[in-house]
């Protein structure tokens, strides 16, 4: 029986392991119009030009090549246009599951009060904010990006990813490329053990119920 159970683990452990596929569409933001250098406005409240993505508070700004290189691909998002801007993704979730996000954030220096770019990711009525130093960063040549994770616990059958620039009213706003989302391999491990123990349950029950005794002589 022990072998047994042995077995089952490291079956589903194989199977909870591998690398996942991003949940999300378009997390580099490379499939958009083509901003050239950056677009010429900024994108307000309900702009979904960016594919799988929408705005979802004040304004935000796509950049080109005027803020190269990025952290993945030819383009990124300034959170702020003239204003704290947001931008949103809603993806399939597993209630309970605890789900990793994986972003970068950069800036540059410049033109602001502050050198400090802050951003807050939200998801799941849960929070994290995120900072980092400009100072000494340019649009070319290098933005500085810091590669951040976080991690939250799905609620629904659907969740909705936000990024929000939080920072002081400022021109030059948190940059945001590469959004990764992936399930922990450890949370999966544990669902699928659940549903090998409860089919085993119910395979004991029904075998269980048929069972009949042989009468002594």
């Amino acid at each position: 029986m022990e072998k047994r159970v042995l077995i089952v683990i490291v079956c589903v452990m194989a199977v909870a392991t591998p690398a996942f596929a991003n949940l999300l569409v378009n997390g580099s933001f490379e499939i958009g119009p083509d901003p050239g250098p950056h677009t010429p406005g900024d994108w307000g409240v309900g702009n979904t030009s960016l594919t799988g993505w929408t705005v979802t508070a004040d304004n935000i700004n796509y950049f080109g090549a005027y803020c190269s290189p990025h952290a993945d691909g030819s383009r990124s998002i300034d959170l702020i246009g003239h204003q704290k801007g947001a931008i949103a993704q809603t993806f399939t979730t597993e209630p309970e599951t605890i789900y990793s996000v994986t972003f970068s954030l950069g800036g540059f220096d410049g033109g602001s009060t502050s050198t400090i770019r802050t951003l807050e990711v939200r998801a799941a009525n849960q929070s994290q904010e995120y900072s980092f130093d400009s100072l000494g960063y340019y649009r070319e040549g290098g933005m500085g990006w810091r590669d951040c994770a976080w991690a939250f616990t799905a609620i629904d059958t659907s969740t909705v990813l936000e990024f929000a620039a939080i920072q002081a009213g400022d021109d030059n706003g948190p940059f945001l490329d590469n959004v990764v989302v992936t399930p922990e391999p450890a949370t999966l491990l544990l669902l699928g053990l659940g549903a090998v123990i409860l089919r085993k349950r119910k395979q004991c029950r029904k075998s269980g119920g048929h069972h009949t005794g042989e009468k002594g002589m």
